[in-house]
């Protein structure tokens, strides 16, 4: 939320509706702006970031899965955090998942998002299974030729020393 200078006029409070970028450049080219009052609460999506390190990942090798990136909350305008933080350390490999009511929220923030929503998980690592196939005569015949040929070399490379 920022004020909104006009001239001649006094500072609207608004918030950024929506925001059109270049597609290459990333410039933006327009923005839409919705005019807020300060006493009501509104509706946001916040995105989340994820802080700390898991033993499950550092330790077992698992794979942290991210499975939701932003939560929908309600507060006043001014209260609006720029992101939710939620702390990973505690996830456990193959363990169970920090869910939506188990992020701490800042004053006068409430959660719209269903509290049993994961947010973040560390699942073990998908691997898939090395099929070991017997050789062929074919590739035994060549396995052996190659050996002949190194012993050959290692022969000339004596006698030339």
């Amino acid at each position: 939320m920022f004020n909104l200078k006009q001239e001649g006029a006094p500072d609207l409070p608004v918030i950024i509706k929506s925001l059109q970028k270049h597609p290459v450049s990333h410039v933006v080219i327009s923005a839409d702006f919705l005019r807020v009052s300060l006493d009501e609460k509104v509706h946001s999506t916040v995105p989340i970031h994820l802080t700390g390190e898991s033993d499950g990942v550092r330790i077992e090798g698992g794979v942290l899965v991210q499975a939701l990136h932003e939560v929908e909350i309600e507060c006043l305008p001014q209260d609006t955090p720029e992101h939710i933080t939620v702390d990973i350390s505690a996830l456990e490999y193959n363990g169970a998942p920090i869910h939506v009511s188990e992020i701490t929220v800042p004053a006068g923030v409430t959660m719209i998002t269903d509290g049993e929503t994961p947010v973040a998980v560390v699942n073990p690592p998908t691997v898939e299974p090395i099929v070991e196939e017997p050789l062929t005569d074919e590739a035994i015949a060549e396995v052996e030729a190659l050996k002949e040929e190194a012993e050959e070399d290692k022969e000339e490379n004596a006698e030339k020393s």
